[in-house]
This record gives C-alpha cells, sequence and structure tokens, in this order.
C-alpha cells in the first residue's frame, strides 16, 4: 500500500494520517485526473492526425475501450485544461 501512497503523491506521513476510506478516496481521484489527461491526449493526438489522413481518427479509436467518457468540443478541452493548471498552481503554492 505503501508503493500506491508514493505512485499518486503522497509521503509516508501523508499516508499514515489517512483512514483507510480517505486513502481510497484520494486514489480515486488520482485515477480520474490520469484519465482526464489520457482523454486531453487523445483528443489533442486526433487532431494532429487528423491534418494528414483521409480517414477521420477520434478519440474512442486511439483509446478503444477506455474511451467511456469522451471530449466532446474544444470548449471541454479549454475547460479541463484550465482545471488541470489551476489544480497544478495551486500544488505548486502549497508545495505538496
Amino acid at each position: 500500500m505503501i508503493k500506491t501512497a508514493a505512485s499518486v503523491g503522497l509521503c509516508p506521513s501523508e499516508f499514515w494520517g489517512l483512514s483507510l476510506r480517505e486513502f481510497e478516496a484520494v486514489c480515486k481521484g488520482h485515477q480520474v485526473a490520469k484519465k482526464s489527461d489520457v482523454q486531453v491526449l487523445a483528443w489533442a493526438t486526433a487532431n494532429l492526425m487528423n491534418c494528414w489522413v483521409k480517414k477521420k481518427i477520434t478519440v474512442e479509436k486511439l483509446l478503444g475501450s477506455q474511451a467511456s467518457e469522451t471530449i466532446s468540443s474544444g470548449s471541454d478541452i479549454k475547460e479541463q485544461v484550465k482545471k488541470r493548471r489551476e489544480q497544478r498552481e495551486q500544488k505548486e503554492y502549497w508545495g505538496k
């Protein structure tokens, strides 16, 4: 479990201070953030690839079964990028 804590960005003192339920919530939150990052990357990749191919490439084609929740428009991607940037800035500010 300590390896999982390290992979989600918790130091040992933070890990030992959490209850099992809190640790599970942190892990699920990390999973959601990673999934969002993968979808953003797939969206950008699909747009770049579509400049060079005749057959349209979609996020669903790139991610396969992982694309259960897809990004539908440019405004969605901008919203997600803005949200992730704010989270990163807050994390840097607080030093976590």
